[in-house]
């Protein structure tokens, strides 16, 4: 690309080496790479004999940026239009967007025949952003405060938990807990714990 002022990426196959970092793609021009070494990638083959452990880490409605709002597909945001605000508008359909890649999991696994024996938790790591450089247009209303603060706006979030595997399924808990928290019970529903 030489000088031109352009942002270089790659998506797929590299196939061109990777015996030393100096011949993977961020070290050979591209400023961003998201793909696999090989020719090729199984994508298919794999066993369902063997525990999953999935862990998916969406950035949907986690911040907008100093150049712009969140992102979220025009279809999702057309949904919103009603809200009458354009970017809370954006961020409910970041939220729709959301929801649907969920559910995409979940069929997946349905179609599988994996939801008999899963486990699946949902969970925010911090309140939004209503205001400022990062804003991602949410709300923590009533709480006070947001990310990036000690008040409850900024650290109490949603979460679930969904299993056929759960005694008391469909309750709300509204005690205090932790991330932290969430090891030893997963451990524990794993029936395995950690390696000492």
């Amino acid at each position: 690309m030489g000088e031109r002022p352009t942002y270089s990426a790659i998506l797929g196959a590299w196939h061109l080496g990777y015996y030393k970092e100096a011949y993977t793609p961020t070290e050979r021009g591209f400023e961003s790479f998201y793909g696999y070494y090989n020719f090729g990638e199984d994508y298919y083959n794999h066993t369902l004999d063997l525990p999953l452990f999935l862990y998916l880490s969406h950035l949907a409605v986690h911040a907008g940026t100093q150049y712009g709002p969140i992102q979220a597909p025009e279809e999702n945001v057309q949904k919103f239009d009603y809200i009458g605000v354009k970017n809370r508008s954006l961020y409910a359909g970041a939220v729709d967007a959301l929801d649907q890649s969920v559910g995409i999991v979940f069929q997946a696994l349905e179609k599988k025949d994996m939801l008999q024996n899963t486990v699946l938790v949902f969970l925010s790591d911090n309140g939004a952003i209503p205001w400022g450089e990062w804003s991602n247009a949410g709300s923590n209303w009533p709480l006070r405060g947001a990310k990036f603060t000690l008040w409850e706006g900024g650290v109490r979030v949603p979460a679930f938990v969904w299993s056929p595997l759960l005694r008391k399924p469909q309750r709300v808990s509204n005690q205090l807990m932790h991330v932290s928290d969430w090891v030893p019970t997963l451990y524990s529903l794993a029936g395995t714990g950690p390696k000492t």
